[in-house]
């Protein structure tokens, strides 16, 4: 992650994954930022990209996700 300004942080993950019997692969890409205006609250908003394949077919898959995290 990154911090440019205070309550803002952007984030990035690369993942790889290649076992050695050739049954699985895959490669998933991650942005987001996170939002954290108080120190109790914090949101983040992450979108992701993954290819891969498995012992049975090859397949493609883009999901995004929000997360809220509060302390009380």
């Amino acid at each position: 992650g990154y911090h440019f300004e205070e309550p803002w942080t952007l984030v990035a993950r690369y993942e790889f994954i290649d076992d050695s019997y050739k049954t699985i692969a895959n490669d998933r890409a991650t942005v987001g930022v996170a939002y954290q205006p108080f120190n109790f609250l914090r949101l983040q908003f992450n979108i992701s990209y993954e290819d891969g394949y498995n012992s049975i077919k090859g397949y493609k898959n883009i999901g995004a996700n929000l997360m809220v995290s509060a302390i009380f």
